[in-house]
């Protein structure tokens, strides 16, 4: 390798969720994930440029201070992009996801340059599917393909339901963890059982829903090191409490459906501008949101005509906003501490 900008295409294929560091003649490029789960970020540490995985690891080092505006935005939900792209830390910088950061052999420069970027909108859903699909075979074949046992969230929904199915593939013996709703109108617990009944191999393990710790429980007392506030402190508790007995059972890795959503949806914002270009479409949608979020019809007819999307205006000419390459506030998913005894995967 002559040149560290040829890792771009070696980045673009390799399957699962990790940072890429590579070092050539004393000049370093560090990057993270094209999703945003793995963050790069970098500050001047006493006049040398340093890189870290984590924001506060280097605001401890350079006595950096919270941004309170930058602390203001993460209260929107979701924060709009770009915002979030950004540190929460006074003089500590963030890396796009997609983008690799170079720093100079001496320390004394950085600069970032694009190794993924978005492809344009212009497949189908059905066209787009199967390219997916391959990608999450892929990525749930790299933490399985060693065999051992492993287990699975079995929620009902698709997105751990889809990942439970491709574990059942791979070499290793799959464990299905479901956690029952408490709410008695909750089917998922028949859909979990159903899925189950077509994995034969797979030992399906349903928890005892009174045993579930509540949202909230012991918000108080969590001590993980976060780079910011995240909504996934709310269930903290509950998505760790069954991986201890897990790990009893063997397991080795937990894999879990969360990512699905961040791929699969977007903001309701987005149905403003869908409206008016096509109504059809942007109504069927906004059915099942008012549907799943109970929204008054009125209420909501009143948001969509009060708060029309329009395009960003600059120099007198109407643009369409840059599109997201990353949701970089789910970078935790909401696990946001380390899994007691078993590492926690997203495919």
């Amino acid at each position: 390798m002559t040149d560290l900008a040829q890792l771009d295409s070696l980045a673009r294929t390799l399957p699962g969720s990790f940072h890429l560091v590579a070092s050539l003649d004393g000049r370093v490029r560090v990057q993270g994930t094209a999703s945003g789960l793995r963050l790069v970020f970098h500050a001047a540490v006493q006049g040398i440029a340093v890189a870290a995985s984590t924001a506060d690891l280097l605001a401890r080092a350079t006595g950096a201070t919270p941004d309170r505006g930058e602390l203001a935005v993460r209260l929107l939900w979701p924060v709009p992009h770009p915002l979030y792209e950004t540190s929460v830390f006074q003089g500590v910088r963030a890396v796009s996801p997609g983008d690799a950061l170079y720093l100079a052999a001496d320390g004394s420069t950085t600069r970032t340059s694009s190794w993924w970027v978005p492809p344009e909108p212009a497949r189908t859903l059905a066209a787009g599917a199967p390219l997916v699909r391959q990608a999450l075979t892929e990525a749930v074949a790299a933490r399985t393909d060693r065999g051992g046992v492993v287990s699975c969230d079995l929620s009902g929904g698709l997105d751990s339901t889809s990942v439970c199915f491709l574990a059942d593939r791979s070499p290793a013996r799959v464990i299905a963890s479901t956690w029952p709703g408490r709410d008695p109108a909750d089917d998922d617990l028949g859909w979990a059982k159903r899925a189950a009944s077509h994995l034969p191999e797979v030992d399906h393990v349903v928890w005892d829903a009174d045993e579930s710790p509540l949202v909230y429980t012991d918000l108080l007392d969590i001590d993980d090191p976060m780079d910011e506030p995240t909504i996934g402190v709310m269930d903290r508790a509950r998505v760790l409490h069954h991986l201890p007995a897990l790990r009893a059972r063997g397991s080795r890795l937990h894999l879990t459906g969360i990512g699905g959503d961040h791929i699969a949806w977007c903001s309701e914002a987005y149905y403003h501008r869908l409206l008016r270009r096509h109504p059809g479409v942007a109504l069927r949608q906004l059915r099942g949101f008012k549907v799943l979020f109970n929204w008054p019809s009125a209420a909501m007819a009143r948001a969509l005509r009060r708060c029309a999307a329009l395009p960003a205006v600059a120099g007198g000419r109407r643009r369409a906003p840059p599109r997201p390459t990353a949701r970089r506030r789910h970078r935790r998913s909401g696990l946001v501490g380390p899994a007691p005894s078993v590492p926690l995967g997203h495919p």
